[in-house]
């Protein structure tokens, strides 16, 4: 359940804007004044952050709270937000944290230019403003604001008199109410605290121009890659961890439960509170991500049965600072009754509206059709009930096995010279003799393609005699628009040479359907094929969603587009664009200057 209170701020260019901007800033991130403190309170907040729409002649300001289904009390979260707006108005806390939002602001900036892509996204309501020097301009303002000009943005967003709190989710109906706004001291009696100086940006460390990647792999497993980047000032530091689900099962703990504890590890460490550590972050202008954003599309695009990640950015002169901090939010996240409970919570919701999905329930049945414990079953969020379960016990002895050094893979991009980093590596991650091999647990065990062929199972998640396997659901009953989902394709064995060439023809076979059923058919919206080629468990398949009526004719029409990849070969210009799509698809995620 989500509670967004909205209010009408200063437009794109007015002088007061960038105030705004930074105020936003500060009710997200400040150790002292970020809304979190505030909702959390009054019951269990899933998260809680500020924001504003730049706009002309009037922008939004918005603060938005979500809430778990069970147990949500957004009334009184939306009255703890709306008591702490008017309690920052003394300046105290605002002026605690503005020196880091400011840093942080500048060093956001940096980051963007370093992915040229993402400038665009973000700083588009700027950009699309008319003004072409605006966001220059507003940057500059920044740098000049002080605690007086952020509670006065805050004043006149309170002062308005106009605040909309809109509830979604299940359960929330239809209807209007009155909110009680509290009462909010008049501009000649607001009294604000001494200011404080400005947080100039570092001058960056020494610079090697050496752009050399290396990979070092320890005695103990740990792997350090590296990358040289002595033009980019920013400093990014990307955890991989390997075998997520497989470590689940090892550890014997739900599926999903990996999420649960990279939700604790921005949760506090062992020394610090969630305020504590969110409040150091801001200080080293650093951005700490360790799951995905439910509203940013494909931000599960690195999420994988195989690994999960940690992610770290800051510029280059709080490097190793931030390497150390990435170590302990690592190594020892805050495992108490409190953090375990929100960060369960969190991620149950998340399995939650993953489970709903008919794509999920059909992707599973495929998945059960290949074999027992396929390592793709049950997706990455597991079941939610099943997280609601989990113990502080079981989330030790999961993340004792998943930060075990051979099962950690550290890139690091920075124009830091190749010998500070691996000096502060060895230093946070110590080496040491390789651990004993864990035992396996849960290994796939495929099903026989002749006992596959001759199983008789229901129509609505089953597979049919014969091969390939088709498999459908349904959305649960009471969704706003009924769909199924319907899945072809089979197990295969496949050489790795011939692996790069059966992934191209997979790339066209899915520009086919995409261009025959979606395009001119109008038979669905989503539709594609995929390949499994390495591990356990590999296979090829066709996917849809489409309205249940439309099953049949897309089912005739998919085996029919696979069929024609026998009679009707890719020309040259299919192969050339199917390589050249591939390679877009990598390049715009790399498209930036720090590897």
């Amino acid at each position: 359940m989500r509670a967004t209170l909205h209010f009408p701020a200063p437009a794109l260019g007015s002088p007061e804007f960038a105030a705004t901007q930074l105020l936003a800033a500060i009710l997200t991130n400040g150790e002292q004044a970020a809304v979190s403190r505030a909702a959390g309170a009054s019951g269990t907040v899933l998260s809680a952050g500020a924001g504003v729409d730049g706009g002309d002649p009037w922008s939004g300001f918005s603060v938005s709270l979500e809430f778990p289904v069970e147990n949500a009390q957004p009334r009184a979260g939306v009255n703890g937000v709306l008591a702490h707006l008017v309690s920052l108005l003394d300046g105290r806390a605002i002026a605690h944290d503005l020196p880091a939002a400011r840093l942080s602001r500048f060093v956001e900036e940096i980051g963007l230019h370093e992915k040229m892509h993402y400038y665009g996204l973000m700083r588009a309501d700027l950009l699309g403003s008319g003004d072409p020097a605006l966001a220059e301009a507003v940057l500059r303002k920044t740098r000049e604001l002080r605690t007086a000009d952020v509670v006065s943005a805050l004043a006149a967003v309170l002062h308005s008199g106009r605040c909309v709190v809109t509830l979604t989710g299940p359960g929330v109906g239809n209807g209007t109410e009155a909110l009680e706004f509290p009462e909010v001291p008049a501009r000649d009696q607001i009294r604000i605290a001494a200011d404080t100086a400005d947080a100039p940006i570092p001058a960056p460390e020494e610079v090697i121009p050496d752009r050399s990647n290396r990979r070092l792999l320890f005695r103990n497993g740990f792997t350090l890659i590296q990358h040289g980047s002595p033009d980019a000032r920013t400093f990014a530091a990307h955890v991989l961890l390997r075998d997520r689900s497989a470590l689940e099962r090892r550890s014997g703990v739900p599926r999903g439960t990996s999420d649960i504890v990279h939700r604790m590890m921005e949760l506090g460490t062992a020394d610090r509170t969630e305020d504590e550590l969110r409040g150091e972050l801001h200080g080293l202008g650093a951005t700490l991500k360790v799951t995905d954003t439910d509203w940013i599309p494909y931000d599960d695009y690195y999420f994988s049965p195989e690994f999960s990640y940690v992610r770290l950015e800051t510029i280059d002169s709080f490097g190793v600072p931030a390497l150390e901090l990435l170590g302990d939010v690592l190594r020892t996240p805050r495992f108490t009754d409190e953090a375990l409970a929100k960060a369960r919570e969190a991620a149950a919701a998340r399995a939650e509206r993953d489970g709903r999905s008919a794509r999920r329930t059909a992707t599973d049945g495929f998945l059960g059709a290949l074999g027992t414990n396929h390592p793709e079953a049950g997706g990455i969020y597991g079941d939610p009930d099943a997280l609601r379960g989990v113990t502080l016990d079981d989330v030790r002895r999961h993340h004792t096995l998943m930060t075990s050094p051979e099962n950690v893979v550290l890139c690091v991009s920075s124009s830091l010279p190749l010998s500070v980093v691996d000096q502060a590596v060895r230093r946070i991650f110590p080496d040491g003799a390789r651990p004993a091999p864990a035992e396996e647990a849960g290994a796939f065990i495929p099903t026989d393609a002749d006992t596959r062929a001759d199983t008789d199972t229901p129509a609505d998640a089953g597979t049919p005699a014969g091969s390939p396997r088709r498999i459908i659901t349904e959305v649960n009953p009471g969704e706003a628009a009924e769909q199924a989902w319907v899945i072809l394709g089979d197990a295969v064995e496949v050489p790795e040479p011939d692996h790069a060439a059966l992934r191209l023809a997979v790339a066209i076979l899915s520009e086919r359907l995409a261009e025959e059923l979606r395009e001119r058919e109008g038979l669905a919206y989503s539709i594609g094929a995929g390949a499994r080629l390495e591990g356990a468990g590999t296979y090829v398949r066709m996917s849809a969603g489409t309205r249940p009526e439309n099953l049949d004719a897309m089912e005739t029409g998919m085996m029919r587009v696979a069929a024609e990849m026998l009679t009707r070969s890719p020309g040259q210009a299919e192969l050339d664009g199917a390589r050249n799509r591939a390679e877009g698809r990598v390049r715009m995620r790399r498209l930036t200057r720090m590897g």
